[in-house]
């Protein structure tokens, strides 16, 4: 798997929320805490204070220029590859651990915007 893979995944998803909405998409952070990983060659973990410092310092700035609102995108972990994988194509989701029928709802039309321009960077 390349190391790169959840950072891909992130991505194509922000160009499909692009398409919909109008919103600011900052540049992928492409390091995160991943503590338990770290046997793995390859993995950099920047720990979780280093995370928080960096995603702190971006909003902090982003608000300064009049941002209000934030959502944080994490391609890693837990269910985030499958939410991922699901706002891409609902049919590449293995959905045999859900126990159900799984029903999908297109939520950009209730997305808010913030009142900046689409980003062109985000990789």
């Amino acid at each position: 798997m390349y190391l790169e893979t959840d950072t891909l995944i992130s991505d194509h998803l922000l160009d499909k929320i692009e398409e919909k909405s109008y919103v600011m998409i900052c540049p992928t952070v492409p390091y995160g805490a991943t503590e338990s990983l770290c046997e793995y060659p390859g993995i950099i973990n920047l720990g979780v204070g280093v995370l928080y410092d960096v995603l702190h310092a971006i909003t902090e700035n982003l608000f300064r220029d009049g941002a209000c609102r934030f959502v944080i995108l994490n391609g890693h972990g837990g269910g985030g590859e499958t939410a991922a994988i699901l706002g891409i194509d609902p049919s590449l989701a293995d959905t045999t651990e859900i126990g159900g029928p799984l029903e999908v709802h297109d939520v950009s039309p209730e997305m808010k915007a913030a009142g900046f321009s689409s980003g062109q960077s985000h990789g």
